[in-house]
């Protein structure tokens, strides 16, 4: 964390171990820290975390981590680890406003990490995969009409997007 900026309220909720992940002077949060907080305290914060204030910086930061391109193989595999993590420990959270949270919002983040997904699928796909999995487990869980809608949406973009890729495929073979 940066020592000339205040610590909020939230912030010190955050167990020492995952303070690392939410270091606003980092554009890409290292890949030991992601391996570390991922095999220890990332889930259990998040399942047993009081408010949902306390894991909205580190959402941003895993995804700001998550968004970019210059990762390594084994830095993205880190990164999808500890995406994954967050987002199951979300539905398994004691807190109701957690458990909604990767729904909600006008972007929510299962929707951002999706699209995110879509655009980075030609990288290692076993990673990927595992966000995958974590992203069908928060939809299929929730019946909500809206979320089928949004999840019907973005179906639509990936044929599109498939469809583009094998007309683009065809003019250049």
């Amino acid at each position: 964390m940066d020592a000339g900026k205040p610590v909020t309220q939230e912030q010190q909720k955050i167990p020492h171990p995952l303070q690392c992940l939410i270091s606003p002077d980092l554009d890409v949060i290292p890949e030991r820290v992601l391996n570390e907080a991922t095999r220890g305290p990332l889930k259990s914060f998040i399942q047993h975390a009081d408010s949902l204030l306390s894991i909205i910086p580190i959402w941003k930061c895993l995804f700001r981590t998550f968004s970019s391109n210059d990762l390594s193989s084994s830095h993205m595999v880190a990164i999808c680890n500890a995406i994954s993590a967050f987002l199951d420990a979300t539905t398994l959270s004691i807190n109701a406003q957690i458990r909604e949270f990767t729904l909600s919002e006008s972007k929510p983040p299962w929707a951002c990490t999706f699209e995110l997904f879509l655009d980075r699928y030609e990288r290692k796909p076993k990673p990927m995969r595992l966000v995958l999995t974590s992203l069908i487990r928060i939809v299929s869980r929730h019946r909500d009409d809206s979320i089928i809608q949004e999840f019907h949406g973005l179906g639509i973009k990936i044929r599109r997007t498939l469809h583009q890729a094998r007309y683009s495929d065809k003019l250049f073979y």
